[in-house]
């Protein structure tokens, strides 16, 4: 039997029961439909298919929720969901954690792991963290010395 008809033979068990099929969805279906909802306005519908991605581990979902969380001032949850997806090597992840620490938004100010945080993103190619290092050198910035800029 494929994947695919296994899947179809579990949607009809689903439904013949009367468990809602979105709940047979994995992760990166989740994320996708909380993306959709969260676009087009409905966050009450997002959060729980959001939550469900992100606590089953995908990044992009605990970055979004992140964010989402970060823009209502629940700083502290923000910084632990994009603590989850950095520690995965999630670029944006990193960035986001990064500038918490740097702004001491959430935890702790500590420019070192800010500068750790966002350096690692930048070494993934994400242009805003590769901008943040630019301007860190520049500016003496992030705890970057005049040595450092030196050398």
């Amino acid at each position: 039997m494929t994947f695919l008809s296994q899947r179809a033979n579990w949607i009809c068990l689903a439904v013949g029961l009367g468990i809602p099929v979105a709940s047979l969805a994995g992760p990166a279906e989740d994320f996708s439909a909380a993306r959709s909802a969260y676009l087009a306005g409905d966050v009450f519908s997002a959060m729980p298919m959001l939550r469900n991605a992100a606590d089953a581990g995908y990044a992009p979902a605990q970055v979004m929720l992140g964010e989402i969380l970060d823009l209502s001032e629940y700083d502290e949850e923000a910084a632990a969901m994009y603590r989850r997806a950095a520690k995965q090597g999630d670029a944006e992840g990193q960035f986001r954690l990064g500038y918490m620490y740097a702004q001491g938004e959430g935890v702790k100010k500590d420019t070192e792991e800010a500068r750790r945080l966002i350096l690692a993103a930048a070494e993934q190619g994400h242009q805003r963290a590769t901008n943040v290092m630019a301007q860190a050198y520049l500016g003496a910035q992030l705890g970057i010395s005049e040595t450092d800029r030196e050398g």
